[in-house]
């Protein structure tokens, strides 16, 4: 099987404000992201091109219910991202019924609303809170800018446990997309 080989280089600009209380799952927070990347091959690069990201993710809780919120908007502002570099969705809180990066494009929108309720019950089992809950995403990837269009959006569901440890949070759940897709997944670590 034949390598493909290619050379990134880029200038990366990024304004960041995170006061989220948890990267594994934040119950209280916000997180702001803006980044500009310019890939040229003045500066080593095989080919020339701009991106723009924009990330929003905010959380809430009120006694044992905690709502998360999220957003992001990425694009290829100039020229064409090779595929290496692409915009991708798919997997776990991230268009939850469809495979990790199973979607790639030169241009992403993404929102997703979560859930989930602390158990009372877990209380009694020290510090490992345990939550159930649900979440709702939607989200598409395009590769040209004149096609981005709101119906094209996917939509995918979750229902999910959740127990928080010291070493992350494990989650556990299934979902459904709006296209019949379905999944399953055990996922630790950090899905936001």
């Amino acid at each position: 099987m034949d390598r493909e080989h290619f050379t990134t280089a880029q200038l990366a600009m990024s304004a960041f404000f995170d006061t989220l209380d948890s990267v594994y799952l934040p119950r209280k927070g916000t997180l702001l992201q803006l980044t500009y990347r310019l890939n040229d091959t003045a500066i080593g690069a095989d080919a020339n091109y701009q991106h723009l990201h924009f990330q929003y993710l905010g959380a809430h809780t009120w006694g044992d219910h905690t709502i998360v919120a999220g957003t992001r908007f990425s694009s290829t502002l100039a020229g064409t991202s090779p595929l290496y570099d692409t915009f991708s969705l798919g997997g776990f809180m991230n268009l939850s019924a469809y495979q990790h990066n199973e979607l790639n494009g030169q241009h992403l929108a993404f929102s997703q609303l979560v859930y989930l309720k602390r158990l009372s019950s877990s209380r009694r089992f020290g510090s490992l809170p345990i939550y159930i809950g649900t979440s709702v995403e939607a989200g598409q990837t395009w590769d040209r800018g004149e096609k981005v269009r709101y119906a094209d959006l996917i939509y995918s569901g979750s229902l999910m446990g959740v127990v928080t440890t010291p070493f992350g949070a494990i989650y556990i759940g299934i979902s459904r997309s709006n296209e019949g897709r379905s999944g399953a997944y055990l996922a630790i670590g950090r899905p936001f």
